[in-house]
């Protein structure tokens, strides 16, 4: 079945979670991680820490940061410290 199609056949998604279990079939294994062990924590993170502008979706926020933090500190990791320097700089 074309991917198109798949989508729009597949059920309403309860989380953002379960996305990557969803109808469709499931994601490549390295997909799935990167998912679930960085982009959801991250997104969680961001959005308790009140660092995801109104107009921004979750992955514009992601995307801002991740990039936003590595310029910053050269850096993937991801901590409390990193997370508030990030908040107070300056885009």
């Amino acid at each position: 079945m074309p991917r198109a199609q798949a989508r729009a056949s597949a059920a309403p998604r309860a989380s953002r979670r379960e996305s990557s279990r969803a109808a469709e079939g499931p994601l490549p294994s390295a997909a799935r991680l990167l998912f679930e062990e960085d982009y959801l924590p991250i997104v969680d993170m961001l959005a308790d820490a009140g660092m995801i502008e109104p107009e921004e979706t979750e992955t514009d926020a992601y995307i801002r940061i991740v990039g936003q933090r590595y310029r910053m500190m050269r850096t993937h990791e991801w901590s409390e410290e990193i997370l508030a320097r990030l908040r107070d700089e300056p885009e």
